[in-house]
């Protein structure tokens, strides 16, 4: 299973790396997932990626950074 997690770096309390860490470590507990990390640049790129693990045939994409990143 692949899983993409676009990540809002500027929303949240936590920072960008920690909320990276926190991803890392679940991941690790679940070798049949393959997670990848992805921080948006701006609104425009949100959609962009998202569309891009659409056309790369992810199982799953994660919007992590609230409302405005869903």
């Amino acid at each position: 299973m692949r899983i993409a997690f676009i990540i809002n770096p500027i929303a949240g309390r936590a920072t960008p790396q920690r909320t990276a860490r926190v991803i890392e470590r679940k991941l690790a507990r679940h070798p049949e997932v393959s997670g990848t990390l992805y921080f948006t640049k701006s609104g425009e790129d949100t959609v962009a990626a998202a569309r891009r693990f659409v056309d790369l045939k992810y199982n799953t994409i994660v919007a992590v950074g609230g409302d405005g990143t869903v």
